[in-house]
């Protein structure tokens, strides 16, 4: 499982990012920067069974390649993703990710994914089929 964590600098309000979206959040040092109780919870659970959670900071809208691991994706060869803000953060990590492994299915799992607005999220998703990236549902 690779989780990448949205982690923005104090000053992130005057950033060029910071001063374009309705809210500071993900603030190194508060609270809004930690992943989720109920997903943290899930991800301790798939850890004490024996997996792997790789968590990479993210700061705005995408992840370093660099910071990239080696993902060693097992028998079925696919990246399963989710998030918040399907129609920024998710569309540029699932291009990227795409990018990084092109040979590797995705699928981005919409009832794990989170939108600021709707509109905004269908088009990231129409984005994400024209480049070869499944939209599917999770098997909860």
């Amino acid at each position: 499982i690779l989780v990448l964590k949205d982690t923005h600098p104090k000053n992130y309000a005057a950033t060029f990012e910071g001063r374009h979206l309705p809210v500071a959040h993900c603030i190194q040092g508060t609270p809004g920067a930690d992943v989720n109780p109920e997903i943290q919870k899930a991800l301790d659970a798939f850890r004490a069974r024996g997996g792997s959670v790789f968590e990479i900071p993210k700061n705005y809208f995408m992840l370093n390649p660099a910071d990239v691991p080696d993902l060693r994706l097992g028998k079925s060869g696919k990246l399963f993703l989710g998030g918040t803000c399907t129609e920024i953060c998710v569309v540029n990590n699932a291009l990227l990710l795409h990018r990084i492994f092109p040979d590797t299915e995705m699928i981005v799992l919409r009832d794990l994914c989170a939108a600021l607005d709707a509109k905004g999220e269908e088009s990231a998703f129409h984005v994400m089929r024209a480049c070869q990236i499944t939209v599917g549902e999770s098997e909860r």
